[in-house]
């Protein structure tokens, strides 16, 4: 079986002002074509909009704020596996490992 998995931007504050995001509601989707789980979380950030790297709210790009949630992130990748387990576990997929653990 084949998942698919997928960081989605659920909803989005920011400073009305300057256009600054202050935080980023995301999920996580894990998929088999049939059933989807969501894995939420939120990331707040600091905007300064004197800076040259800042992008304004009418600039930005889903794709952009999804590279932003990734770095803010403590490992991303950790997050995939935990929203793979989640969906395991909704489904009733088990995961089964083997071997013998002292050797």
């Amino acid at each position: 079986m084949s998942l698919d998995v997928t960081w989605k931007i659920k909803k989005m504050e920011w400073d009305e002002d300057t256009g600054g995001v202050l935080s980023i509601s995301w999920a996580v989707e894990v998929s088999d074509g049939e059933q989807s789980v969501d894995t939420p979380g939120t990331s707040r950030f600091s905007p300064e909009a004197y800076s040259p790297a800042f992008i304004p709210l009418d600039s930005l790009t889903e794709q952009k704020a999804i590279e932003w949630v990734k770095t803010a992130v403590y490992m991303p990748e950790k997050v995939e596996e935990r929203a793979i387990k989640r969906f395991n576990e909704s489904t009733g997929i088990v995961s089964v490992v083997s071997g013998i653990p002292w050797s």
